[in-house]
C-alpha cells in the first residue's frame, strides 16, 4: 500500500488509530499518531515533507511485538489484518488542536517525549547480576563496563533505530564488556 493511499485512511472524526505494519514496525500518520499520543501512549513522532503528496506528513513507530503491550492500556483492537490494525479511542479530537499539535512537531526532529521502557529496573538488576564479576576487578575510581553498558542502553532509542543500527548496538556493548576484562 502506497503512502497515499494510508494518509486516504484517515478519518478526521471518527476516533480510530490505524496502524500499518512495515517492514518490523507498526507505524501511525497524521490523525492516527495524534490520536496514539493524546490517548494511548507517548511516542516520539517525527514530520517529513513528502515529494509525492506534496506536503508535510506527521508519523510515528514502534517495533511489532510493542502493539501487544499497548493494547490493554484502555483502546480496543476494532480489526487486524496482516498489514494493518485498527484501534478505537475514546475521543477523535479537533481539527484546531490536530493543527496546533501538528504545527508544534518540528520537521526532521522527533519532538515528543521518549517512550520510556517500563523494566528498565529489571533490565538493570540482571544486567548488574550478570557482571557482577566485572564490578568486583575494576578500580574503584574507573567507571565499570558494566556501568558503562548501562548508561548506554538508557540512552538508546531502539523506537527510532533500525535494525542494523541494533546489531552495531549490541555489538559495541559486547566490546564494551570484553574491555573489562
Amino acid at each position: 500500500m502506497l503512502l497515499k493511499d494510508k494518509i486516504k485512511m484517515e478519518k478526521e472524526m471518527e476516533p480510530l488509530v490505524v496502524l500499518h505494519l512495515e517492514g518490523i514496525f507498526w507505524k501511525a500518520y497524521e490523525w492516527s499518531a495524534f490520536r496514539f499520543v493524546r490517548e494511548i501512549k507517548s511516542y516520539k513522532v517525527q514530520k517529513r515533507y513528502v515529494k509525492q503528496l506534496k506536503r508535510e506528513i506527521v508519523s510515528l513507530g514502534f517495533p511489532q511485538e510493542v502493539l501487544e503491550r499497548i493494547l490493554p492500556l484502555g483502546c480496543s483492537l476494532v480489526s487486524k489484518e496482516e498489514k494493518c490494525a485498527v484501534v478505537r479511542v475514546s475521543e477523535s479530537g479537533t481539527t484546531d488542536a490536530f493543527n496546533v499539535w501538528k504545527a508544534n512537531v518540528e520537521e526532521g526532529e522527533k519532538k515528543e517525549q521518549p517512550m520510556q521502557p517500563q523494566s528498565l529496573a529489571v533490565v538493570q538488576e540482571e544486567f548488574v547480576d550478570y557482571g557482577a564479576s566485572l564490578l568486583t576487578k575494576a578500580p574503584p575510581d574507573k567507571k565499570t563496563a558494566s556501568a558503562k553498558v548501562i548508561e548506554k542502553l538508557q540512552a538508546f532509542q531502539v523506537e527510532v533505530a533500525s535494525p542494523i543500527q541494533c546489531m552495531m548496538f549490541v555489538s559495541e556493548l559486547q566490546a564494551c564488556l570484553k574491555e573489562q576484562l
